[in-house]
């Protein structure tokens, strides 16, 4: 293998690693930033700031160290692989400690050259999100009218209002991301991707760098550009070329045509590298093909296959970058439900099964607009629902949610009862019977045919009392049933389930109903005479009961 074709495994390593670092710090901080309470006060400004000075600060030292490791590493490797490649080959040259005041200048001046774009990335990335999150609430207390200083914040819609802005900035414009170039051409890099372009391209420029050194002291001028498959349109026309380092020799081009930039490399991130190219070891009929070659016109020679490839992968490349923004959204809209992680949430993306299609369907149904409900003055809301039924996840809410709105809208309307019954997987009625002013009717075998806690039941009482000793018999006899519930004309919401308790015979539920009524009978009103009842009743059972008023 010629020298230069790999990196040192360690500094990969570390390269994979400080990526790593910087993708957790920008999921820690998108975290804060959507999920911390208070939107819009100073507390929550002071809170965000100092998060994101923590987060670069650990940032800061991540890339320092690399830097003071990784870069002279790099640097050395590239003396090592020349030097023993003269070595093999039975050519002289000195030893590398022979220009140590060179060698360490130019790893002193690649050193400093990385840590200075890196700081000034992280500092970029420090004045972005402060002006994101002061902006997105100036912007949301001034539509509504609420625009003050000190502490004072809207509260409910508005301090939604000033969250989903922040948001649409965050994606809109770009989340902890650093400007690239100058002009009308420069564009947003996220600062993970920023700070992963300058570390590869600054370790790559290192081994080049040593090449290049050891070549010139040593009294050599030629050097060859690696080829590799695929490429893009800027490395195809320059590699497999040999330059001159120097630019004296007539016979080749210089090599400042390929690093044009007054970097080492050619553009950032590239992989192509220098080795050298002694000419005692070329054939005549081989440093022909050479200078023929390397004096060809500088145009792209690629194949369309190898076109088609390098698309291909490039692809790849922003499908991971938009797989990691859509993760951002599901984490902003659904907190600590989303994935624990960018790369779980890839994994369950790429797997695209039963789990996929459920939090795509959660991340659809925790749109603020679903959040609340109002008929007829009476609300409700996904807050009230979350308190009654605590074991139910965020689509099980959402579909808690429909079915009370259903069955009261039902009950308004028509001052009768009518009961609702959804598949939990894929939101389905699997029916929807309406009854009499104090009765529903069920489908018998769509809850004996049902898998066990796949369904959720809700029926209305226009009385607004609680479950009966019927509507329990049934909770008992049909372990398809999760969680039933009531949503009385009130506004009052009661929820019940078996959960871990026991389930009894037959009977037995309408039995003990009859036993506990007596106990309660001077309980007026009825409403709360039979809240009492049904809270002994759950309690003797071991069943979760639980009552939500207006």
């Amino acid at each position: 293998m010629a020298p230069g074709q790999a990196m040192n495994r360690l500094t990969q390593k570390e390269l994979d690693n400080l990526a790593k670092l910087y993708l957790t710090a920008r999921d820690r901080l998108f975290d804060t930033i959507v999920n911390y309470p208070g939107v819009g006060t100073k507390t929550y400004s002071n809170t965000v700031l100092q998060h994101l000075n923590r987060e670069l600060e650990l940032l800061k030292r991540a890339s320092s160290k690399f830097v003071d490791t990784g870069i002279p590493r790099e640097y050395e490797q590239g003396l090592k692989d020349i030097y023993s490649y003269f070595t093999r080959n039975n050519l002289l040259m000195n030893r590398p400690e022979m220009w140590a005041d060179i060698h360490t200048d130019a790893v002193y001046g690649i050193a400093r050259e990385m840590q200075y774009h890196v700081d000034q990335g992280l500092a970029q990335v420090g004045r972005q999100v402060m002006r994101y999150v002061d902006t997105a609430r100036d912007e949301a207390l001034r539509a509504s009218g609420l625009l003050t200083s000190g502490e004072k914040v809207a509260a409910g819609a508005t301090t939604i209002d000033m969250k989903n802005r922040l948001i649409e900035k965050l994606q809109a414009e770009g989340f902890m991301t650093v400007q690239y170039g100058q002009g009308p051409g420069a564009y947003q890099v996220p600062l993970d991707v920023y700070a992963n372009m300058v570390a590869r391209s600054t370790t790559r420029e290192a081994g080049n760098i040593a090449r290049e050194n050891q070549l010139i002291e040593n009294g050599y001028d030629l050097v060859e550009m690696s080829t590799h498959y695929p490429t893009c349109e800027i490395c195809a026309p320059l590699q497999g070329r040999v330059y001159s380092i120097s630019g004296d020799d007539p016979r080749f081009p210089p090599l400042s045509v390929a690093f044009s930039s007054g970097y080492h490399n050619v553009h950032p991130n590239c992989r192509h590298v220098i080795v050298p190219f002694i000419e005692s070891l070329q054939t005549p009929e081989e440093l022909e093909a050479a200078t023929v070659k390397s004096n060809q016109p500088m145009k792209d020679t690629r194949s369309r296959q190898e076109v088609e490839l390098y698309k291909n992968q490039q692809a790849q490349h922003r499908q991971a970058r938009q797989d990691l923004y859509q993760y951002e959204r599901y984490k902003a809209r659904l907190g600590d439900h989303a994935p624990k992680g960018y790369v779980a949430f890839r994994r369950m993306k790429n797997t695209a099964g039963a789990n996929w299609e459920r939090l795509e369907k959660t991340y659809r149904a925790a749109n603020p607009k679903y959040d609340r409900v109002e008929l007829n003055g009476i609300v409700i809301s996904k807050d009230s629902l979350a308190k009654i039924y605590p074991d139910a996840d965020m689509l099980e809410i959402h579909y808690l949610m429909r079915a009370h709105e259903e069955a009261l809208k039902h009950g308004l309307g028509t001052g009768n009862e009518k009961a609702i019954a959804i598949n939990i997987k894929t939101g389905d009625n699997l029916f929807a019977i309406g009854g009499t002013s104090n009765s529903a009717a069920i489908d018998v075998d769509a809850l004996q045919n049902s898998p066990k806690n796949s369904i959720i039941f809700v029926h209305n009482h226009p009385g607004s009392s609680s479950f009966s000793g019927s509507d329990l018999e049934v909770l008992n006899v049909f372990p398809s049933i999760k969680f039933m519930g009531v949503q009385a004309h009130d506004g009052t919401i009661y929820s019940a389930a078996v959960g871990s308790g026991r389930r009894v015979r037959y009977r037995e539920v309408n039995y003990q109903y009859a036993s506990i009524g007596p106990k309660h009978s001077g309980v007026t009103p009825w409403k709360e005479r039979s809240h009492k009842i049904i809270e002994e009743l759950c309690n003797h059972f071991g069943w979760r009961y639980r009552r939500e008023l207006p």
